[in-house]
């Protein structure tokens, strides 16, 4: 079995989607792998406001999730005003806490 980990932030002020889009986006992206292999996957979300419990429900069957939306870290980063360095610096939270 593979391992997939995607890297999001469904409820952000960062950009130019919704949460319902980047939800959607979130799908779509799980379809996809689902579709090539057989995998276990994982979101690392790191929103500025909490995963919401549809948009949970809507992804438990899939995929595992792990909020950073918690971590004071995170909700400093997520007061910047550049979208690059928010979404980047995110990532690289997220997956060295994950792999650590």
């Amino acid at each position: 079995m593979n391992l997939f980990v995607i890297t999001s932030a469904l409820n952000t002020p960062h950009g130019v989607f919704s949460a319902d889009e980047r939800l959607q986006q979130t799908l779509k992206t799980i379809q996809s792998i689902n579709e090539k292999t057989d995998a276990d996957i994982i979101i690392l979300d790191g929103s500025k406001e909490k995963v919401t419990e549809q948009q949970v429900i809507a992804l438990e069957d899939y995929a595992t999730i792990i909020s950073f939306s918690h971590h004071q870290d995170f909700q400093n980063i997520q007061k910047s005003t550049n979208h690059d360095v928010v979404k980047n610096a995110l990532e690289m939270l997220m997956l060295g806490a994950f792999w650590s």
